[in-house]
């Protein structure tokens, strides 16, 4: 009997022995980084029990010494606070820190926190006396611009020197903001010719006096008894008619009064002001000197170009002095 060929065995195929392979490969891998997660929570866990690392607190939106106190709680250092401004975040709260909240850290790890300012403020500086080629910086520094300069003529006075401003000093802006100047002008102003005032009478005068092209200060009015004129008219002047003066000069008048009136023991003056150029509204002060002492008379603010006109009653030898602003010396003197 014959026996038939054995068939011979099949060999597997290269390409799935090494699908094989590498799917094992991968499967240990991921068996391997999963063992490792599960051993670094274990041991950050235990780490944390073990007092090796602590938790960063939340402190945003406490208040700075709460803050201060919870991060000391959890073994952290707070480091000296950097104050910043801040729009929404009340004054004295933090609004930030640093490392954040939740980060494990170890103890003794300092921690930086932003303490809130409140919203900025931009306040104006008292610029009243200085030089204004000094104003930039200091205008600068607070966070404002220089806003309108406008010349008040003033050859007697010095050159450049700040006398009044707006705002005042003190006004708080949420934002930059201007400051306009009202600057002495004392150096190679313009001349004009000086007006013929004497015959005129003393509201005339004035008006001619404060009219822009004339643009000169009246500064004394002084009465004297005249009973050869109509009450009220100027009879004599300091600076004569014709002659070149400078824009803001100092006139002085003397004004004719019967001598009935100087009898009277009490005396009526009539004042008459046009308020200067200066800022939008100019505290306006009248201060009176007679037999019965001294007081304020009348205090109230004024647009420049108001006409103020006030009847003051006197007695005895008087002066009435006009104040505007902050202005240390009168910008109106009146004698009776």
């Amino acid at each position: 009997m014959s026996l038939g060929r054995k068939q011979p065995r099949r060999k597997g195929s290269p390409a799935a022995g090494i699908t094989v392979a590498v799917v094992a490969v991968l499967l240990a891998g991921v068996v391997i980084y999963l063992g490792w997660r599960l051993i670094s929570a274990y041991t950050g866990d235990l780490r944390a029990s073990r007092g090796n690392v602590t938790v960063v607190p939340k402190v945003e939106g406490l208040e700075e010494t709460a803050a201060s106190k919870l991060l000391e709680g959890a073994r952290l250092k707070p480091l000296e606070p950097i104050r910043e401004n801040h729009d929404t975040v009340p004054k004295g709260h933090v609004f930030r820190q640093d490392p954040a909240a939740g980060e494990r850290v170890r103890p003794g790890k300092p921690v930086t926190i932003y303490i809130s300012l409140g919203p900025a403020r931009f306040i104006v500086p008292e610029l009243r006396g200085m030089q204004l080629t000094e104003v930039t910086e200091v205008l600068s520094r607070a966070g404002l611009i220089l806003g309108t300069v406008t010349k008040l003529y003033d050859p007697e006075g010095a050159d450049g020197l700040i006398v009044n401003q707006n705002p005042v000093s003190g006004t708080e802006f949420g934002s930059p903001a201007a400051v306009d100047l009202y600057v002495t002008a004392s150096s190679n102003l313009p001349e004009i010719s000086m007006p013929q005032l004497s015959g005129m009478l003393l509201k005339d005068a004035e008006s001619l006096l404060a009219a822009p092209d004339a643009n000169l200060h009246l500064s004394l009015v002084e009465y004297v008894v005249n009973d050869a004129v109509q009450p009220g008219t100027v009879v004599e002047q300091n600076l004569e008619a014709g002659r070149m003066v400078r824009l803001g000069s100092r006139v002085e008048l003397k004004v004719g009064i019967p001598a009935q009136l100087m009898l009277l023991p009490v005396r009526r003056l009539t004042l008459s002001l046009t308020v200067p150029l200066g800022p939008p509204e100019q505290q306006v002060k009248i201060k009176v000197y007679d037999k019965l002492g001294e007081k304020v008379d009348y205090e109230n603010t004024h647009m420049p170009g108001d006409l103020l006109q006030r009847s003051i009653d006197v007695e005895g030898p008087a002066k009435v002095l006009v104040f505007i602003g902050d202005m240390k010396t009168p910008f109106r003197e009146e004698r009776l």
